[in-house]
């Protein structure tokens, strides 16, 4: 993928009347968009049963200081 059209590094919201529901009221952050695929985290909807750390932990990713 051009590194230019990458939406890695940004923030996705979800525009009324986009027609899919698992993006309502979404505020994506983009980890990763490439030839490979996109990894996004929705911010805008709290997940009771998994933690930050456990989302990175999923992920492989050391979580370091992370609050």
């Amino acid at each position: 993928m051009n590194q230019a059209h990458s939406l890695a590094g940004r923030l996705l919201l979800a525009l009324p009347g986009m027609g899919d529901p698992r993006f309502d009221h979404a505020t994506i952050a983009m980890f990763v968009h490439d030839e490979n695929g996109a990894l996004g985290i929705d911010l805008a909807h709290a997940c009771d049963d998994m933690s930050f750390h456990d989302l990175l932990d999923e992920l492989g990713i050391d979580p370091g200081e992370a609050p």
